[in-house]
C-alpha cells in the first residue's frame, strides 16, 4: 500500500485545518488512470486508460476482453503488481490491484 497526498470527491486536493490529507492512495491511482485519456500525464504520456470512451461503445465479449487488457496493462505500467480485472454479470468492473 502506497501513501501520499489524498483528493477529495471533486479530484482537488484534501486539506483539513491541520493542511494536506495523507493517506493510502492506492484506489485513487487505479480511479486516476481509468479516467485519464494517454497524454494527461505529462510523467508518463502513454499511461490511461479513458474508460469514459471504452463504456460507450457496446460491450461485446471482446470489446470487454480488450478493456480487461488496457486496464491491466496500464496499472502494471504505473508499478502494480497482482493486477485483476473481471467483469460482474451486472457490468460492474471489479479491479484488484496491489502497489508496494
Amino acid at each position: 500500500m502506497a501513501n501520499g497526498i489524498l483528493l477529495d470527491e471533486d479530484g482537488d486536493l484534501a486539506i483539513t485545518d491541520d493542511g494536506l490529507v495523507i493517506g493510502e492512495t492506492d484506489q485513487q491511482n487505479v480511479e486516476a488512470i481509468l479516467a485519464a485519456h494517454p497524454g494527461e500525464f505529462r510523467h508518463d504520456p502513454l499511461l490511461g486508460v479513458g474508460i469514459e470512451d471504452w463504456l460507450q461503445a457496446p460491450l461485446s465479449f471482446i470489446v470487454r476482453r480488450k478493456l480487461e487488457r488496457e486496464i491491466a496493462i496500464q496499472l502494471e505500467t504505473d508499478n502494480a503488481t497482482d493486477v485483476t480485472v473481471d467483469f460482474s454479470s451486472d457490468g460492474t468492473i471489479e479491479i484488484s490491484a496491489t502497489y508496494v
